[in-house]
């Protein structure tokens, strides 16, 4: 079972992986105040953006990258050529209360929701990037306009939850998706499809269960010519 870390057990490590060589800047602070740390490794001219856990109740994207910043710390010859820079934690004030929550063992789909929002405010930050009321979604959007990345990506965790139980959805381990919005270039919706196709190929040679990628039913023939 996974073992959560708490917040300060991130940024220690965090300290960590700097003194090993990655960069370690903060983008703003939390409802709460707790500091939104990016952590950047390599000096490529590919850029990658990776926000993790946007939402307090959903851990493994934090837990799996922040070792995934250290195997890249090892491996010189990919980070001269890409610059790669991870929120661990987007919101942390969430995902320090949804790790007390599992700590006591109390964990219901009540709790789990309640982590799920940024604090103090209760809302989905998710939902918040057009209008960044909340300090965690103008946290991203500093990110974005700093690093300018040529790939972004938001990582989130799925559950076999009473939703996949009632409407009997299938339970996978890797679930991309893609937006529907109309007004995003071809082009881009394109690239999208294309990492996401890269990445479901990397997921079945370890032996994962992969999803078709969600959404490209809805825009295929229409914007990218994929059917």
């Amino acid at each position: 079972m996974l073992k959560l870390r708490s917040y300060n057990q991130i940024v220690e490590e965090l300290d960590r992986l700097k003194n090993l060589g990655a960069g370690l800047y903060s983008v703003g602070k939390s409802g709460l105040g707790r500091e939104i740390y990016l952590v950047t490794i390599g000096k490529g001219a590919k850029r990658a953006l990776i926000a993790c856990r946007q939402h307090g109740n959903e851990p493994t994207s934090t837990e799996a990258m922040m070792e995934y910043a250290e195997e890249l710390l090892g491996r010189g010859d990919l980070l001269e050529k890409v610059r790669v820079s991870i929120i661990p934690l987007a919101n942390p004030d969430g995902a320090e209360l949804y790790t007390r929550i599992c700590s006591k063992g109390r964990t219901s789909i009540i709790t789990s929701f309640i982590a799920r929002s940024v604090k103090p405010y209760m809302g989905d930050m998710n939902r918040d990037h057009k209008k960044k009321k909340f300090p965690e979604t103008m946290a991203i959007a500093k990110a974005v306009e700093q690093i300018k990345p040529d790939v972004l990506l938001d990582l989130h965790n799925f559950f076999p939850n009473f939703e996949y139980l009632m409407l009997r959805r299938p339970v996978h381990d890797f679930c991309p998706s893609i937006s529907t919005n109309p007004k995003i270039k071809p082009e881009i919706m394109r690239k999208n499809v294309k990492i996401c196709k890269i990445a479901i190929e990397a997921v079945k040679r370890v032996g994962g269960n992969p999803a078709e990628i969600n959404g490209l039913k809805i825009i295929g023939e229409k914007l990218i010519g994929e059917k």
